[in-house]
């Protein structure tokens, strides 16, 4: 920890890492000045081992306004407007963490007593991690719980996993496909992504 007093400032330069992106992980400082950070930069104490030779890029330097944002999210959030649309108000209101975990469990809860699959045979859960891909150590515990809870469709904003669907000649009924999972030629409670057929 590198320490500077001066008259009435207390400046600290606090080693640590960036987790933005599965890029890194970055290793930096951040300035720390009177316990408020104010800054970011490279960490040059480990040039010789860090493959960047401790620099960092640039989304590490928003660091600080991300932290330090009026308008970030500081609890859970709860929709309260049922309709959806791109010109639906969502009305979200911020709810308690207790709150928020008996909403999600209560809705989990009753996707497990419908099934782990709807009638055609795709997943009831699904879970979209972005189009870049999320490492798993990025997702803590959450991975062994989509593992423990089974079959779950894991759509990633880039992949082509919008169900195949067929309009009838009256062009009201749809029907999909049954999906099948990757990595796997049939689906099984171990499989945890599934991607359609091609169409």
């Amino acid at each position: 920890m590198n320490k500077s007093v001066g008259t009435q400032a207390t400046i600290e330069k606090i080693p640590v890492y960036c987790y933005q992106c599965v890029a890194g992980p970055d290793l930096l400082k951040v300035v720390v000045k009177d316990g408020v950070a104010v800054g970011v930069e490279p960490n040059g104490d480990v040039a010789n081992e860090h493959p960047a030779c401790g620099k960092v890029c640039v989304r590490a330097y928003g660091l600080v306004q991300k932290l330090y944002n009026p308008a970030r999210i500081k609890t859970p959030m709860r929709r309260t407007n049922p309709r959806k649309g791109r010109h639906e108000d969502p009305r979200w209101e911020p709810c308690s963490w207790d709150e928020a975990l008996d909403l999600l469990s209560a809705k989990l809860r009753g996707l497990r007593a419908k099934g782990l699959v709807d009638e055609a045979g795709y997943p009831r859960l699904a879970a979209t991690f972005g189009s870049g891909g999320i490492a798993p150590a990025y997702l803590g515990t959450f991975a062994a719980f989509l593992a423990a809870w089974g079959l779950v469709d894991q759509a990633r904003a880039s992949s082509a996993t919008t169900p195949s669907t067929s309009t009838a000649s009256s062009g009201t009924a749809r029907s999909r496909s049954p999906p099948t999972c990757r990595a796997a030629t049939t689906c099984s409670p171990s499989a945890t992504t599934v991607t359609p057929p091609p169409a």
